[in-house]
């Protein structure tokens, strides 16, 4: 029987309980036709440069080949498959799209850090017992404070397809089942909140061992303090992953179709697209240039198609079984993410740069041929990208340098009238005294490079704007909004 329910205008239901690898091609000596991966090392962007990621030329993107030592000590790689014996695995259509399984017998990610960038996570919820990092790392940007509780939902979907617990007999299983969450709350119980909030949880994540960022929200507008944080954590080894958004279509609070949605568009990330249970582009789902790779992340083929989407963890509160099904970019990036952290485990000297190369020179292809904007380099394969590394030395990719885009000063998209974020430099200071100083401000985030101020409420792009011009130089930026993207939804069935 299916029951069906309203919770915070999303549609609930009550719930019940390739021919040859690709990868293989790249353990030669010839790299002519592997697709360059674009990992989000993008040119300085203007309004009329915003179109793409840069390329790395093939001449500095190798494969590495075996070492001899590894070649004569040759250990066999692990073959068959690791099924997981939790209750509702069979429902995990995506784990097996993604051979996840055949990975589990080289790789579950073990103790590698994951922090989950969202709207929190039930860190009470059967399945994060003992998959969490200490709670003295635990972090609640939106209410200042060191509980992370998930009120709306989201963020305990995301952490249960990147790091839920397996083999206890219960509910699902994530894909890096023996990583560790670092819960860090950006987004309020509405699903929404500053790109200040998730700047200073990016900081904060860098600076207390966190080996990969998964961010499953956006905004249309850019952030240059964002940018900036994305480019701390990626030098210090941090990968960073990001949902592409889930505005394909106009309509459904979406105004425009296929956006330039942040922080997937922005420098050192790896932007994930969705795929449905047939290896389709989800119809939702955002294309656009900076669409590196895609994962599982459903579609509504009918009214109550429910094997379609990609079943998770749900705080008990929101709904008692602990447990529902969900569709979206925000489902899709998790499953990279826990690709990411099973290859971490195996060569935990791969770089950011390393990471997305091999996960797009590994996925298996779809569309059309090579990289296209729908799929990016094609939908992750866990195995693939496993073997890769299996018997070579630590890639060194050499990376493009990062570029700062130039920031964004469109009064016109969303922002807070009455927050800006300040430099922290001495350019800043002068144009600060000049133009803040009969103005009323307060301080309500010091970062490592800027300062997040409360102004006036409607003065914020007036005073930008007269700072910037003081100062000679971008000092001053808006704090924009980030959410949730439309159309996710979750659902249950019993």
């Amino acid at each position: 029987m299916i029951v069906s329910c309203l919770y915070k205008g999303k549609v609930f239901l009550t719930m019940k309980t390739l021919s040859l690898p690709r990868w293989l091609l790249l353990l030669g000596m010839a790299l002519v036709l592997v697709p360059m991966v674009r990992w989000g090392m993008t040119p300085a962007r203007t309004a009329a440069q915003n179109t793409e990621k840069a390329y790395l030329p093939v001449s500095l993107m190798p494969m590495p080949t075996p070492t001899a030592t590894a070649t004569a000590t040759r250990i066999p790689i692990p073959t068959g498959s690791i099924i997981p014996n939790d209750e509702y695995y069979g429902d995990l259509w995506g784990m097996t799209r993604m051979r996840a399984p055949e990975a589990w017998t080289i790789s579950t990610g073990q103790e590698v850090v994951i922090a989950i960038l969202d709207t929190g996570i039930d860190y009470t919820h059967p399945e994060f017992t003992g998959r969490l990092v200490s709670p003295s790392l635990w972090y609640d940007f939106s209410n200042n404070d060191t509980d992370p509780m998930d009120g709306e939902g989201h963020g305990t979907h995301v952490s249960g397809s990147a790091a839920a617990a397996a083999n206890n007999g219960v509910g699902v299983a994530g894909v890096a089942w023996n990583a560790r969450i670092m819960p860090l709350k950006v987004l309020n119980d509405e699903g929404s909140g500053y790109l200040s909030w998730s700047t200073a949880a990016i900081e904060h994540a860098t600076n207390n061992g966190a080996k990969i960022i998964n961010m499953s929200l956006g905004s249309e507008s850019y952030s240059g303090p964002l940018q900036s944080a994305i480019d701390y954590a990626v030098s210090r080894g941090v990968v960073v992953i990001a949902a592409s958004g889930n505005c394909h279509q106009v309509g459904n609070g979406c105004d425009a179709a296929d956006p330039v949605t942040y922080p997937a568009a922005m420098s050192g990330v790896i932007g994930v697209g969705a795929t449905t249970r047939e290896d389709a582009h989800a119809s939702y789902s955002t294309m656009g240039y900076y669409v590196d790779v895609s994962a599982p992340g459903g579609d509504y083929i009918g009214d109550h198609d429910l094997g379609s989407l990609i079943l998770s963890t749900i705080p008990t509160h929101v709904f008692q079984e602990g447990y529902a099904w969900g569709a979206g970019t925000s489902m899709a990036a998790p499953h990279v993410t826990g690709v990411a952290a099973l290859l971490l485990k195996e060569r935990p000297s791969l770089t950011p740069g390393d990471i997305a190369f091999i996960l797009g020179a590994t996925a298996a292809d779809l569309g059309a041929a090579g990289r296209d904007d729908a799929f990016g380099h094609g939908r992750v394969d866990a195995r693939a990208a496993l073997e890769s590394v299996w018997y070579m030395n630590n890639p060194r990719i050499a990376p493009e340098p990062i570029v700062q885009a130039a920031p964004a000063t469109n009064c016109s998209v969303a922002h807070a009238s009455d927050r800006l974020m300040l430099r922290q430099s001495a350019a800043a200071t002068r144009a600060r005294q000049s133009v803040l100083d009969n103005v009323p401000t307060e301080i309500l985030h010091d970062l490592s490079e800027w300062q997040v101020l409360k102004v006036p409420t409607g003065q914020a792009c007036s005073l930008m704007k007269a700072l910037n011009a003081s100062g000679g130089q971008v000092v001053a930026e808006l704090d924009p909004l980030v959410s949730l993207s439309p159309h996710e939804m979750f659902s249950t069935q019993k």
